[in-house]
């Protein structure tokens, strides 16, 4: 962290880059980088995440998914530690429980976005942007609907 630059980062001034071969994010402010942190991006092959510029188009802060997570018996049990909504079956009386995704930062209408997530430097999640637990945060506050986001290969 730079310290001083991420004390002037705010919302109007802020984006970010993404860096998928060395799983790394970046808050940039004037060009500069005001902190560099941890990701973890979609697992090669069927998850990739796509590279692109984008921008914020919605944030919450408490945001479950809708198709990954785990699937419940009607006893609360879990029955499928990683399931997928649109192919796995929930019994009869169970559940579908989201996983969550603290923080998220929507950048496609198709379910890609940036959140706190599990970040073990390598290519891990459904093709989203998950960051370390302790940058997410940050990156949250210092961003808005609208705040570019570069994501490079």
């Amino acid at each position: 962290k730079n310290e001083s630059l991420l004390a002037k980062a705010n919302p109007s001034n802020s984006k970010i880059k993404i860096n998928i071969g060395d799983q790394r994010g970046f808050l940039i402010v004037d060009d500069l980088v005001a902190m560099d942190y941890r990701v973890s991006t979609g697992r090669r092959g069927k998850y990739d995440t796509p590279c692109g510029e984008y921008h914020i188009i919605e944030k919450v802060k408490d945001k479950r998914s809708n198709l990954y997570g785990k699937i419940l018996n009607a006893e609360d049990e879990v029955v499928n530690s990683d399931a997928d909504f649109r192919i796995d079956e929930v019994p009869p009386g169970g559940k579908f429980l989201g996983s969550p995704m603290l923080y998220w930062m929507r950048l496609t209408n198709d379910g890609i976005g940036m959140h706190k997530g599990n970040v073990n430097s390598r290519y891990a999640s459904h093709g989203c942007i998950r960051s370390h637990y302790s940058a997410v945060p940050i990156i949250f506050d210092k961003t808005r609907i609208g705040t570019s986001v570069s994501v490079q290969p």
